[in-house]
């Protein structure tokens, strides 16, 4: 049996990582938070931040009703635009989080648009899956952030953005000396 707990946690420390990376933006930084970024698109790190929010908690409401709209997201330019929105958000989609581990792993259908021309974009998934494609979705846009953050000169962890299977396949790369240094 797949214990739903492991996704939950690992969709719960992704958050956790973004939340404490956020908080060496409160030093006299914040304003790089909102700045557009011309090498990604113009988007900022809120942008991407606001965008992987936006899937959790369309995730979390849909589940209530036991269809998922990932494409009726929120938005808010708050979130996207203000840092302190931002954390106070995180913490309620963390919070959010815990309370999925009294649910079983259901059946749910999913809307996502998958072309601009048609509006037949529904599937069949189940809660697991859907944690699965929200760990991947947000490693992506931390790997998006991340370059965000080195382009303002803001240190950054190694690991954050690598999808687990890259940081496994790089320690395995690794001597045993190296290994031992670090």
């Amino acid at each position: 049996m797949i214990n739903l707990t492991v996704f939950i946690e690992s969709n719960h420390l992704l958050l956790k990582q973004i939340q404490q990376q956020l908080h060496a933006l409160k030093d006299g930084k914040s304003t790089v938070f909102a700045a557009p970024i011309p090498i990604i698109g113009g988007a900022s790190i809120g942008a991407h931040l606001r965008h992987i929010l936006d899937f959790y908690s369309a995730f979390y409401y849909g589940l209530k009703k036991g269809h998922i709209d990932y494409d009726e997201r929120q938005r808010d330019p708050l979130v996207e635009n203000e840092l302190a929105s931002a954390l106070q958000q995180i913490s309620i989609v963390i919070e959010q989080l815990g309370t999925l581990r009294f649910r079983e792993d259901r059946d749910v259908t999913i809307h996502i648009a998958v072309e601009v021309t048609t509006d037949e974009s529904v599937s069949h998934s189940n809660i697991i899956r859907e944690l699965q494609s929200l760990h991947s979705h947000t490693t992506h846009h931390m790997a998006i952030i991340a370059i965000a953050l080195k382009l303002h000169n803001i240190e950054v962890d190694d690991n954050f953005g690598k999808a687990p299977s890259t940081i496994q396949y790089e320690n395995a790369q690794k001597s045993p000396n190296q290994l031992i240094s670090q």
